[in-house]
């Protein structure tokens, strides 16, 4: 992650990717995103905005876990807010890896029955 900043309500993450070498699907995000959501709980934050492409295991996890598609760009990008996100918090440090895979593979098979959310550009 390069950048991860709070100003007012909002904890903001750019860049946030895992390098090559160590991707492997969505088990690689799980611990950044626990430590950018721990970052922001510690500062009293429940609020969450961040950027991914359509294409990155990290969009799926961020579906799943509930948060909201507010922008996309015409190139993929969506922007997400997670209103409140403790409980996905709670659910990273409790579940074992092996359950959160399990709770992101059944979220995947429903969002592949979903259209994909249109552009807010218009």
């Amino acid at each position: 992650m390069k950048r991860a900043f709070w100003g007012g309500q909002f904890l903001y993450g750019d860049e946030m990717g895992v390098l090559k070498e160590f991707r492997g699907g969505a088990s690689a995000f799980v611990p950044m995103i626990r430590l950018w959501l721990e970052f922001g709980d510690k500062r009293h934050i429940q609020k969450a905005l961040f950027w991914t492409s359509e294409k990155s295991p990290l969009f799926k996890i961020a579906l799943a876990f509930g948060c909201e598609v507010v922008y996309v760009t015409q190139d993929g990008i969506s922007f997400f807010i997670a209103q409140d996100f403790r409980p996905v918090l709670l659910a990273l440090k409790n579940l074992s890896e092996e359950k959160i895979r399990g709770v992101l593979g059944q979220a995947s098979r429903v969002l592949k029955s979903r259209p994909k959310p249109d552009s807010f550009n218009e």
